[in-house]
């Protein structure tokens, strides 16, 4: 019996492109033998899977940027704070809405006159 026996590993870093798809061996192979590699192998795998997503959230924000928040913003009031009290020029409850559909997205209120989102008021706006 050989008590020192070398482990080796069965696959290269050459094989990873292919296999990392499909074969269990290769990854037990990784977390058994790959010391020291084998979690950055797993993080640089993950990092790559999650490029084209990466992607498209980027080119749907941008989106969402560019076109929509624009009509959004232009509706919130300039927001003052003065000795910590919040205020702005505007009656209130001030309504932010949503400039395709009209539902109400948002609401600034420091008075009070609002106590719960389904306040009857609310809905009269």
């Amino acid at each position: 019996m050989e008590a020192h026996r070398k482990i080796m590993k069965k696959f290269s870093i050459i094989h990873i492109p292919v296999l990392s798809f499909f074969s269990k061996e290769l990854y037990r192979d990784v977390g058994l033998y790959w010391k020291g590699v084998n979690f950055s192998y797993l993080l640089l795998l993950l990092a790559i899977c999650w490029i084209p997503t990466m992607i498209k959230i980027h080119i749907g924000f941008s989106d969402f940027v560019n076109n929509d928040a624009p009509a959004v913003v232009e509706q919130v009031p300039e927001i003052t704070i003065t000795n910590g009290e919040v205020s702005i020029s505007e009656p209130q409850p001030y309504y932010i809405k949503d400039p395709q559909n009209g539902d109400v997205l948002a609401i600034i209120d420091t008075t009070g006159t609002i106590k719960s989102l389904e306040d009857p008021m609310l809905f009269a706006c």
